[in-house]
């Protein structure tokens, strides 16, 4: 009875008639929930049928075991939100919650004074398997009204249910309370004790209503809540029992806080149960499932009243407040008497293998920050692609420093002798010419030195690093010195496992990656424990879950799944990544360009001052002319499908390594610009040596040649072509033009400036202009244009040879046919 009573009221659910509707709309305005204050839950007592009393009341002693029924007040005036409407029609059946509950139960039969059938009460009996469909779906329903009072779902599990029946208040066991809480673990833990009939029905600050089998409605006054934290990690409740006033305390919470606080000083039957109980934890734990513990203990009056007064003390200090609570919560959380134990299974979900093992293919470290027990940690780590099973596992299970110390050693010496032999069984192939005899030689050389026989002919990609709480307690402590060597260990391992972490834990061992490895981090959660690990790394991605939105608060990217975390990597990550390698390099070149065309002319004119382009050229070339085309490209721009990323996730190897943005990059495209502007001025002074051209005219043609050569660079940076590509460019030229006419036509003399009148029409008129703008500024693109041809065709990186390659196989999937009687071809898939 202890067992279901833990899990039905150690914890922080939340008990509620209707769906949990937030209050803040879309705009950020509070909008009160008329629907909370319309109808409550009451009891009646059958010893009266004429005296309604609240749960809440506080006519019930604490001391009182109440039968009676519950029923729904309406209210007394109607309200404008409540139209009065026929409820829904559709029932859907449960479940309520994903994640099933195994149970092992651990508790004195002697007790309890009433005997207890421990079996999960039958889903035909009640309504409790029923769940009416979302009111707001149906045109005809009523938020305010009860979706137990469904008539024709009532009908549907009761043949003889009418409307004129004659008792309107159904029984307890035929209401199926609304249960919310921030963690799924709980809701499920709570489900499994309303299926085996304890039921909780009503909770309160002070109140807790359960219905239990045997007894009926019982009402526990809760004294003390203490809630769970990461440090401690595990949650405690004190009650007053209703019949013998006894103050108890009920735990809950993880394994290896609950078995350190259990009385060692009990019976040998005692300690078999503890014994079997850490058989069934472990056996959950292999099997995947999320383990948890409950523990009791039943103070005495001096004992509480003592820890009260102490623990007020604490409460209501200004100083060292957090030190003073956690010391009194150890103070009273000691000398426990286990009573069981639960596995609860955390499914996966769909696309997790897949999205890991994507990852890990596009060179992606994955470290998993978990507060699972290791066993749990470990059977999840095979079951999403984490660890593969030819993979060896490198555990660090220390309980002191020096042992974590020694163990770090040992796998770094290990490790460093495997290389010493793999490198030695290179030389010797190479000198042999015979690689592979060279390999097995080595392998049979080290399978002598290593006793444990582990596979160590393979890359660091073969190695696993699992580490429990404790000993990364030693690791992250300044003074014990294993940060280093730690980090050195798991640098030289494919994937990393991190059980029993603390949420502090999980900060810290970001940070420690990103400042001591050097490495960009992202950190990815779904609860609110993994809020500073998003915080801390370079990029924080939540995921929107059950759990609440914490994460996703904190985070810089959301998503809904976990497997949409391949997508944002692997496909945006890429196409960001090369979108702004490409676009930051083009505007250096394209400003550098036009700058250098005034130096070019003052190298011309003797350093006279005077520029040969007009002022509001200069300030609207860069802003109007060609800022559009890199902005869209930028933005639009893709150098692969989206199909050939996520098939391929090598191609990730681009972004990680940096291969597009390097320090020479940077000079490359300015020593580009430098050609560029010569070819653009000198060229275009030359063919107009002779000629009566004006120095204004003279730079709107070098002007313009400038943007054309400025385009066709865009052009040839381009990857996939678009209408939106396209119209940049095209609006370009008409801005160009359209501002030309604007500005040369209508402005005589306009800012104190030399008149353009003119200028850019007699220019469109000449000859010698349009030769001038074809032939520079195709000399000035042509060596880039043959450079990225020779590129792409002796030597193409790997994003243009798998889109060589992808093409290729398009083409193979087609086949052609052709009839010589009706001389008809066809063309059709393989």
């Amino acid at each position: 009875m202890d067992f279901f009573f833990t899990l039905a009221a150690c914890n922080t659910v939340v008990v509620a008639k209707y769906p949990h509707r937030d209050a803040m709309n879309a705009s950020g305005m509070i909008v009160p929930n008329e629907s909370a204050n319309s109808s409550s839950i009451n009891v009646v007592d059958t010893s009266s049928n004429t005296t309604t009393t609240s749960i809440g009341s506080s006519s019930w002693g604490p001391n009182r075991v109440l039968r009676g029924f519950l029923s729904f007040s309406r209210p007394l005036s109607p309200i404008a939100s409540s139209p009065h409407s026929t409820p829904p029609h559709t029932p859907e059946a449960l479940p309520r919650y994903a994640a099933p509950t195994t149970l092992t139960a651990n508790y004195d039969q002697s007790s309890t004074s009433v005997s207890i059938t421990l079996n999960p009460i039958s889903q035909s009996n009640g309504l409790e398997n029923v769940r009416i469909c979302d009111l707001e779906s149906q045109p005809n329903s009523s938020p305010l009204r009860p979706s137990l009072l469904n008539i024709q779902a009532a009908q549907i599990y009761n043949p003889n249910f009418t409307r004129d029946s004659r008792s309107p208040t159904p029984s307890p066991m035929d209401i199926t309370p609304i249960y919310e809480a921030e963690s799924p673990d709980e809701l499920a833990l709570v489900d499994a004790a309303y299926k085996y009939g304890f039921r909780l029905l009503r909770r309160t600050l002070h109140n807790i209503l359960i219905s239990l089998p045997g007894y009926g409605l019982c009402e526990y006054e809760v004294l003390h809540v203490l809630p769970f934290d990461s440090n401690r990690k595990m949650m405690s409740i004190i009650v007053c029992h209703p019949d013998t006033q006894e103050k108890i305390l009920y735990c809950k919470g993880a394994d290896s806080a609950i078995l350190d606080r259990l009385n060692r000083g009990v019976d040998d039957k005692t300690k078999f149960r503890i014994f079997r109980t850490q058989q069934h934890l472990n056996s959950f734990s292999k099997k995947g499932l999320r383990v948890l513990c409950m523990a009791k203990r039943v103070l005495t009056d001096t004992e509480y009243k003592d820890w009260t007064m102490k623990h007020k003390e604490a409460e209501n200090s200004l100083s060292n407040r957090d030190h003073k609570l956690q010391e009194s919560y150890s103070r009273i959380e000691k000398n426990l008497n286990l009573i069981g134990a639960t596995g609860i299974e955390d499914r996966l979900q769909d696309g997790v293998p897949e999205t890991i093992q994507a990852l890990r293919n596009a060179g992606i470290v994955v470290w998993v920050l978990t507060g699972d027990k290791q066993e749990t940690a470990i059977n999840i780590a095979y079951s999403c692609a984490l660890f593969v099973p030819n993979m060896e596992i490198l555990k660090l299970n220390a309980r002191t420093k020096d042992q974590a110390e020694r163990t770090i050693q040992f796998y770094l010496r290990q490790i460093e002798q495997e290389e010493e032999v793999r490198q030695r069984a290179q030389m010797q192939g190479t000198a042999q010419g015979n690689g592979a005899e060279a390999s097995n030689g080595a392998r049979m050389e080290f399978s002598a030195v290593n006793d444990n026989n582990r596979r160590q002919n393979g890359p660091s990609e073969q190695r696993g690093l699992v580490v429990d709480g404790r000993t990364l307690v030693y690791i992250l402590d300044r003074r014990a010195n294993l940060k280093k060597p730690f980090l050195t260990l798991a640098g030289k391992c494919s994937a990393a496992l991190c059980c029993r972490a603390t949420p502090l834990q999980k900060s810290l061992i970001v940070r420690s990656a990103k400042d001591d490895l050097k490495v960009l981090t992202l950190a990815v959660g779904d609860g609110a424990n993994d809020v500073s690990m998003i915080q801390t790394a370079d990029v924080g991605v939540g995921i929107s879950g059950v759990e609440g939105r914490q994460a996703v608060m904190a985070s810089d990217y959301a998503i809904a799944r976990f497997r949409h975390l391949e997508k944002l990597l692997l496909v945006h990550g890429h196409w960001c990544y090369d979108r702004l390698s490409r676009i930051i390099l083009y505007f250096f070149y394209k400003n550098a360009s036009f700058v250098l065309i005034l130096l070019c002319y003052q190298l011309y004119n003797g350093f006279s001052g005077s520029s040969m382009i007009d002022q509001m050229y200069l300030m609207v070339f860069n802003l109007l002319f060609t800022s559009i085309p890199p902005i869209l490209v930028g933005i639009y721009d893709k150098d692969a499908p989206a199909e050939v990323l996520l098939a391929q996730p090598r191609l990730y190897v681009q972004g990680r390594e940096g291969r597009l943005y390097k320090p020479h990059s940077f000079w490359v495209n300015i020593l580009d610009a430098v050609y560029q502007s010569i070819v653009l001025f000198f060229f275009s002074a030359v063919l107009h040596e002779d000629s009566n051209t004006g120095m204004y005219q003279f730079g709107m043609t070098v002007t313009h040649a400038c943007l054309i050569a400025q385009s066709l660079h865009i052009a040839i940076e381009t990857k996939s072509w678009t209408v939106i590509l396209v119209f940049g460019l095209v609006l370009s030229f008409i801005m160009f033009y359209g501002f030309g006419v604007l500005y040369t036509m209508t402005c005589v003399a306009c800012l104190g400036e030399p008149s353009q009148y003119g200028e850019l029409a007699y220019a469109l008129r000449s000859p010698l202009h349009w030769l001038t703008i074809i032939l520079t500024a195709t000399l000035a693109v042509l060596p880039r244009f043959v450079v990225r041809a020779v590129i792409c065709s002796m030597s193409p990186d790997d994003i243009t040879q798998a889109l060589i390659d992808n093409k290729g196989s398009q083409q193979k999937d087609f086949m052609v046919s052709w009839s010589r009687s009706t001389s008809d071809s066809s063309v059709y898939r393989r």
